[in-house]
């Protein structure tokens, strides 16, 4: 049985930050390189960025505002049950 060393460095200035030996059946040294990536984003704001975009392009469509219809249509309902019912079931 042969040792495993794993050494793991900052990827930046190459110092090691830790060393770890065990003994594995695995015949090589491993080097893991550490890096910070800093402050995160949560995933609640990642979740609410995804989905605020797509329902807020629906919604300019349902609501027909001027610059995608034209002047002619601008904010006028349509008469059709489905297209509200489609709002509905898209928005919440």
């Amino acid at each position: 049985m042969k040792h495993y060393e794993v050494e793991i460095l900052d990827a930046k200035t190459r110092e090691k930050l830790c060393f770890l030996d065990k003994k594995l059946p695995v015949g090589t040294t491993a080097t893991l390189y550490f890096r910070d990536l800093g402050a995160q984003i949560s995933w609640v704001t990642v979740f609410l960025t995804e989905y605020a975009g797509p329902l807020f392009i629906y919604l300019l469509f349902y609501f027909r505002v001027p610059f995608i219809y034209g002047h002619k249509y601008d904010f006028t309902s349509s008469r059709h049950t489905v297209v509200h019912l489609a709002c509905i079931c898209h928005s919440f």
